[in-house]
């Protein structure tokens, strides 16, 4: 089946009928399916990306590197976005490599 989007758009991660709230861990099931094409790296817990880990699954034999996918997992605040993060989050959201934000 063509897909006209590929096979990270809501229409794949969510069908109709069968949609489950998304978390965490989608994009990294979604991948799996894809292992040779995509990778996924997330900070978990905290916002560092750190280079030893993320290489460890973008590049994990030393030869070959493999796009990744990074999730950054912050709070940006409780109820609304606190304003210390309004400039960053415009800016990262502008940069052509962003995907946006989800949660």
């Amino acid at each position: 089946m063509v897909r006209p989007f590929g096979d990270f758009t809501m229409h794949t991660v969510c069908p109709p009928g069968r949609c489950k709230p998304l978390a965490a861990d989608t994009p990294r099931a979604l991948a799996s399916d894809h292992e040779n094409s995509l990778r996924v790296y997330s900070t978990g817990d905290l916002p560092d990306v750190y280079e030893d880990s993320f290489m460890a699954v973008a590049n994990p034999d030393g030869q070959a590197f493999h796009p990744t996918l990074i999730l950054v997992c912050t709070r940006l605040g409780i109820d609304k976005i606190n304003q210390v993060y309004i400039e960053a989050l415009i800016s990262t959201l502008q940069m052509p490599q962003s995907i946006g934000i989800a949660g």
